[in-house]
């Protein structure tokens, strides 16, 4: 493996059928523990977005996670998090307890409406409803999946599951999300274009993890011209610089 090269691995994916994200994610691994150098898995290019749902349907399908009681909690705290801010479902089934920061007023009580949720990037502080989710976290029921197949110490994850890391896969959530009419892919490009149309490009990059290339991908597809972004922010500074 030490001797591994970057054409060593892009010859061995072209000669068979792998699963590249399984591959991705080994490399990955082994990279980190330094078992081999920097190697990555270049992605095929896919099919066309999938950009099926409406800006409608998509407030009607975060309404429904936010206040469906109907819906398990788990499912709606990961519908909101797609819906509302575009993020993975493989990163959202690593949130712990640990990534969500709760706001104490005097007195030490604690304020639902205060919880922000910070992956690798700035908090981003979550609507009331979703912290309330959220806090509930993870689901309890008649049989609790809370430790994984490897022994060892739990991070105390909101969606626990039986895997080898000892959180729910991300495709079994895409699963239970389907079931409830919720789908994940369609969902999560149709906020990415709504975040990208409406926000900074750099703020989007840096709130969801997203380098400034494909945080500007986005950004077209919602329809957005880059050199009037910079000249709009040229602007704006120009403007404050001389105010009195």
């Amino acid at each position: 493996m030490a001797a591994l090269t970057q054409a060593d691995v892009d010859r061995w994916l072209d000669a068979d059928d792998y699963h590249r994200a399984d591959v991705a994610d080994f490399l990955r691994w082994a990279t980190r523990r330094r078992l081999v150098s920097k190697v990555v898995v270049h992605r095929r290019r896919g099919p066309e977005l999938n950009l099926t749902l409406s800006e409608d349907a998509r407030w009607l399908l975060l309404d429904r996670c936010l206040h469906d009681d109907d819906i398990p909690d788990d499912i709606r705290a990961a519908g909101t998090l797609v819906l509302l801010y575009g993020l993975q479902l493989s990163r959202i089934v690593e949130l712990t307890n640990s990534h969500l920061h709760r706001r104490h007023v005097a007195g030490g009580e604690e304020t639902i409406g205060g919880v922000s949720v910070s992956l690798t990037g700035p908090e981003i502080t979550v609507p009331p409803s979703l912290a309330a989710i959220l806090t509930r976290l993870p689901v309890r029921g008649p049989h609790p999946r809370t430790r994984p197949l490897i022994g060892g110490d739990t991070p105390g994850w909101l969606f626990p599951g039986f895997t080898a890391t000892g959180h729910l896969n991300a495709a079994t959530m895409s699963k239970h999300m389907k079931a409830y009419g919720i789908p994940t892919r369609s969902a999560r490009n149709a906020a990415l274009i709504a975040l990208a149309g409406e926000l900074p490009i750099s703020l989007v990059s840096d709130l969801f993890d997203l380098s400034i290339s494909t945080a500007m991908n986005w950004a077209r597809r919602a329809g957005r011209d880059w050199n009037a972004y910079l000249a709009a922010t040229h602007n704006e500074r120009s403007a404050t610089a001389h105010l009195p």
